[in-house]
């Protein structure tokens, strides 16, 4: 017996509206102390929604690969030579961004880093 095959549809995906809503909820239900996680959740989800990068991809960014380091809406993917390549992102990806690494991201990373570092991981690990 033959299985029909997985139709992928619109119905199956989130609207916009429903990922913008899903991410205020989280924000907005976030003790203090979880304030800086919700924020990396929202910046990777929407990093994921509007660059289309692969998990891998998303996870080597690092701050010099974005807005904050090249000045462009981009993020800048590194992997092999064949698979480097240039992503435009919506400039309200590059604000939220630009955002993260200047409010919420130095209070993520061990003290002695240098915040400043643009070679360090977008998102701290």
């Amino acid at each position: 017996m033959t299985r029909a095959q997985w139709e992928l549809t619109q119905d199956r995906f989130l609207s916009e509206q429903e990922v913008e809503a899903v991410l205020q909820q989280h924000l907005q239900s976030a003790s203090d102390g979880e304030q800086s996680s919700a924020a990396a959740d929202q910046l990777i989800v929407h990093g994921f929604v509007y660059s289309g990068l692969r998990n891998s991809e998303f996870r080597r960014l690092r701050v010099a690969d974005t807005i904050v380091g090249i000045g462009r809406s981009v993020f800048q993917v590194h992997g092999t030579p064949r698979q480097d390549r240039i992503v435009y992102v919506p400039d309200a990806m590059s604000s939220l961004v630009t955002r993260y690494v200047s409010e919420i991201r130095p209070g993520t990373i061990p003290v002695a880093m240098d915040p400043e570092d643009r070679s360090l991981s977008l998102i701290s690990q």
